[in-house]
């Protein structure tokens, strides 16, 4: 199964203030505090002032650490509930695939998206909903050759993913990562988003 949900393009935005202190030096990486893996500062969402894009947001939201030679930080679980308030900027893409047995998931236009190369090299983090997967120097794995997105067997087996399963990939590419939820995650946003959108409350 692979199916594509891509949001629809907006103008450019503005762009925001700078802030040079998330670079890194030599090729551009992710980066989740403001600077795209372009090195370019991220612009305001149209119509909302003060607020970053949808992927800023959510690569922020992870609270991933800014590279391995720094002071570990504790990796906060996704704010799920607030997922469907963001603005659709377009700056996501989102799809559904299938797990095959060597953890591989194939999603030509979010792989290519990425813009992985063979090179580079990729952390792995396993929230206590999700898995993401970025471009980091100090990765502990090197991205595939062939257009797939590789789930690493103990991320699988914490997340009780196996063979045969289905998977939602949210990919921010400008931050050069991609955010995997199982089935029952996905499950889960919904049924909080309905039952907050019933009783009145903001999910």
């Amino acid at each position: 199964m692979n199916s594509t949900l891509r949001a629809a393009p907006v103008p450019p935005p503005l762009p925001s203030a700078d802030d040079s202190s998330c670079r890194m030096p030599g090729r551009p990486q992710a980066s989740s505090h403001g600077i795209d893996r372009r090195g370019k500062p991220c612009a305001q969402t149209p119509g909302l002032p003060g607020q970053l894009p949808t992927a800023a947001r959510i690569v922020t939201a992870l609270s991933l650490p800014r590279s391995r030679a720094m002071p570990a930080q504790r990796t906060l679980p996704l704010p799920m509930t607030r997922l469907p308030m963001l603005p659709r900027d377009g700056s996501m893409l989102y799809g559904i695939a299938r797990v095959d047995t060597s953890g591989r998931v194939a999603h030509r236009e979010i792989s290519v998206a990425l813009g992985w190369d063979p090179d580079d090299r990729l952390e792995v983090s396993v929230t206590a909903s999700a898995i993401v997967l970025r471009q980091s120097p100090d990765g502990m794995l090197k991205a595939p050759r062939v257009p797939y997105i590789v789930i690493p067997a103990s991320a699988r087996h914490r997340c009780s993913i196996t063979a045969g399963d289905n998977v939602l990939l949210a990919a921010a590419p400008d931050y050069g990562t991609v955010i995997v939820h199982t089935m029952s995650a996905l499950d889960d946003m919904l049924a909080r988003y309905h039952s907050a959108a019933t009783t009145g409350r903001t999910p």
